[in-house]
């Protein structure tokens, strides 16, 4: 895998070096996956793009796509973005694109747009790629995962939108939800994406983290950055 923007919306481009573009990564298992479009297309073969919800910080650029991406849908209400010509599948509970499953999980974000989780299976391995969020509707697909990447936006306090159940949860909330449901990554790494402002200092906020949440290792992405999940 490979982190393509680690930034939330409201707090890029940072100056802090390695964090200027907004979340997003590439991933390949037998076929070449993006998440996301709010940072320009950067060249890359795409086969599947997958987009968690309509806000720009993740949809931003997609005119900068090419028509021969295939753009999977959770909804009819998504197809506004697909470009005139290009092809697209609408995704089920479970979709199984070789041996690459993708199951999307509903979450409570925003008023405007459906927002969406995804829990990406690829023969033994699995992750949970969760940048937006107040809660999911649903925990069940966080058992028995491998890896979380998880936004956190927000360091201690929750950022409240206009709504019931609509903003992003700190990171710091989120953690203590899933340790209620004793809901741990196999692999032990969570993964923390979408970075915000509050997260900075980077290295003492994540130490601070980790002396509450020992039971899960606690890493902070940057732009770029590759991860080899096994």
């Amino acid at each position: 895998m490979e982190i393509l923007g680690a930034a939330a919306n409201w707090s890029a481009p940072f100056k802090t070096k390695g964090i200027k573009k907004f979340t997003s990564c590439f991933f390949q298992t037998d076929a070449k996956f993006q998440i996301d479009a709010g940072n320009k297309w950067d060249k890359r073969k795409i086969d599947y793009l997958l987009i968690t919800h309509l806000h720009q910080d993740h949809i931003g650029r997609i005119k900068t796509y090419p028509k021969t991406i295939t753009y999977c849908l959770p909804s009819k209400s998504f197809l506004k973005i697909v470009p005139k010509g290009a092809k697209f599948i609408f995704l089920k509970k479970k979709t199984k694109i070789g041996q690459t499953k993708i199951e999307p999980f509903l979450v409570h974000h925003s008023t405007t747009s459906i927002t969406l989780g995804y829990k990406i299976t690829y023969r033994k391995i699995s992750f949970i790629w969760l940048p937006d969020y107040f809660t999911p509707f649903d925990f069940s697909l966080f058992k028995n995962t491998d890896y979380y990447f998880l936004g956190a936006s927000c360091f201690r306090k929750n950022i409240l939108h206009h709504g019931y159940l609509t903003g992003q949860k700190s990171i710091t909330n989120f953690l203590k939800d899933l340790k209620k449901r004793k809901l741990f990554p196999k692999r032990g790494i969570v993964y923390l994406i979408h970075l915000g402002l509050s997260m900075f200092p980077r290295d003492i906020k994540i130490k601070k983290l980790q002396s509450e949440f020992p039971n899960y290792k606690l890493e902070a992405v940057s732009d770029g950055q590759k991860i080899v999940l096994k």
